[in-house]
């Protein structure tokens, strides 16, 4: 701890002194060795939730580029199909991000 403190610009005897202090307490000392050390933020997320929602992004959005290529070969017409896939996928790569900014 007194390390990660002095490379943060602390004067060594302060380093000392809030080592000791944080080391007192072992719940504390953990979760700032965690942060500071680590990079490690503890989290309240539900990792099943996650998972759920992201194959269903995934199944919504991956199966966009690919439906016009569908409904083209249902309807028997070819025809600038190749540049419907990409204006709806930019058109749903653009959604996504706007509703992961609203999620997130």
């Amino acid at each position: 701890m007194e390390e990660l403190y002095r490379a943060k610009g602390m004067d060594p005897e302060d380093a000392k002194l809030m080592s000791e202090l944080i080391s007192k307490k072992k719940e504390v000392w953990i979760d700032i060795m965690m942060v500071e050390e680590l990079g490690l933020i503890e989290s309240d997320e539900n990792p099943i939730k996650n998972a759920i929602v992201t194959f269903f992004s995934f199944v919504c959005f991956g199966s966009i580029p690919v439906l016009p290529f569908v409904v083209a070969r249902i309807a028997g017409k070819e025809e600038g199909v190749f540049l419907a896939s990409m204006v709806l996928t930019g058109f749903s790569l653009c959604l996504l991000g706007c509703v992961k900014v609203i999620f997130t």
